[in-house]
């Protein structure tokens, strides 16, 4: 079948999406092959099966996130996922931090929110101001919070050199984050 076929018509092609993320000839295959899988029916095991066993062996960023939209879409995200994310982030450059900082909101709930809580906190500390802004955002999903990333937070509102991020930190703040 041409790739046309396939991109064009996901649902109709779940078992040749889920070989394509599983052994396709490189990340962006994989990743192209992820982000169809998130179109395609939520009940069928096989594309939940693949995205999961997917995240879990990745250490590809980008293909770790395309692997997470899809489960966001197939609501199929647990704290397995959260963790694959989260021992990703660290590594990545800062528009993809953002990006994965962001998405950590869907996760809340979840069994990982103090593995959440201290990356978001720990990314206050960015050098990059659109890190810091995002995580100070999503930290006010997962109130309550300590006191230790309250009072960071009042700080880079008072204080940070950007205002984006004092911004950010002053809206959470407004969400009554004790």
């Amino acid at each position: 079948m041409p790739q046309a076929e396939i991109t064009t018509k996901p649902l109709e092609n779940s078992s040749l999406l889920v070989e394509a993320l599983q052994a396709g000839d490189g990340p962006e295959v994989r990743c192209l092959a992820a982000a169809l899988l998130g179109e395609c029916r939520g009940d069928e095991p096989q594309v939940i099966a693949a995205l999961k066993e997917a995240g879990r062996k990745t250490d590809d960023v980008g293909l770790l996130l395309a692997v997470v939209d899809s489960q966001l879409q197939h609501n199929s995200v647990d704290s397995e996922t959260a963790a694959n994310l989260l021992r990703l982030l660290p590594e990545c450059d800062s528009a993809v931090q953002v990006q994965g900082v962001t998405t950590l909101r869907h996760f809340v709930g979840l069994g990982c929110r103090e593995e959440c809580v201290k990356l978001l906190t720990g990314m206050l500390d960015s050098s990059h101001a659109e890190v810091r802004a995002a995580a100070a955002l999503t930290l006010s999903d997962f109130r309550p919070l300590a006191a230790g990333a309250v009072s960071r937070l009042e700080q880079l509102s008072a204080d940070d050199a950007s205002e984006e991020v004092r911004e950010s930190a002053a809206a959470s703040l407004a969400r009554g984050l004790k």
